[in-house]
């Protein structure tokens, strides 16, 4: 293949060279990832780190990771996840690499992150400097003493199918006064909503952004406050 017309122009013209490239350095797999950020490729197998320029911060990250690929559009949920963030304990779940933590490290003593993966967990000491790391699925976590702090503020990044019962129980009973939910789901979203919000949380915002236009796949942000 030597085009694709919804790649971006960068990864186009590394196609042209690619193969002999590629040949040269490792065994072609049958499917890896390439990444372009500004003007540079990065290829997994190829690049051990690959980094982002995402507002004024660097983001590092492996080419293995999950990270979003409209930047743009991210830029706007992370202003949102900044905005009323403050405190001494923050909590980011489902935290990949630890995207959300290090833009709102400055607004808070500590920040605890929780990530199952871990080829994702291993760079949040790169991305946020005062994060306290559990590389576990958040169901074990909430079952840990480190999961009894009173948390002021959360961010949580669930996977498509959202909050496990336990993990829904476990923020109801915590009363965290702020949390910041950031879903590719807007059917869980909606879910997860309606308990949260018949157990004390209030539904301040809620907004939608077209990360991939001409698909059905929708990222939305909304806040929660504790108001009971």
């Amino acid at each position: 293949m030597k085009h694709c017309p919804v790649l971006a122009p960068q990864i186009n013209n590394w196609l042209l060279s690619a193969s002999s490239v590629l040949n040269k350095n490792f065994a072609i797999p049958e499917r890896f990832s390439v990444i372009a950020n500004n003007d540079r490729i990065f290829v997994e197998g190829l690049h051990h780190e690959a980094t982002a320029r995402i507002l004024e911060k660097h983001i590092s990250y492996s080419p293995e990771c999950f990270f979003q690929s409209n930047h743009l559009l991210l830029e706007k949920i992370i202003d949102e996840v900044r905005n009323n963030a403050g405190g001494t304990y923050a909590l980011d779940m489902y935290a990949g690499v630890g995207l959300f933590a290090g833009f709102i490290e400055s607004q808070f003593e500590k920040i605890d992150c929780v990530e199952a993966s871990q080829a994702s967990s291993r760079w949040i000491s790169t991305n946020c400097s005062k994060a306290g790391i559990y590389a576990l699925p958040v169901e074990l976590w909430i079952a840990t003493n480190s999961a009894n702090k009173q948390y002021d503020y959360a961010v949580l990044d669930p996977p498509r199918n959202g909050l496990s019962k336990p993990v829904q129980q476990w923020l109801i009973k915590k009363k965290i006064h702020v949390i910041s939910y950031v879903s590719c789901n807007p059917e869980t979203l909606a879910r997860d909503a309606r308990i949260l919000c018949n157990n004390g949380y209030t539904l301040e915002t809620l907004k939608f952004y077209d990360f991939y236009p001409h698909t059905t796949e929708m990222e939305a942000y909304a806040r929660f406050i504790y108001s009971k």
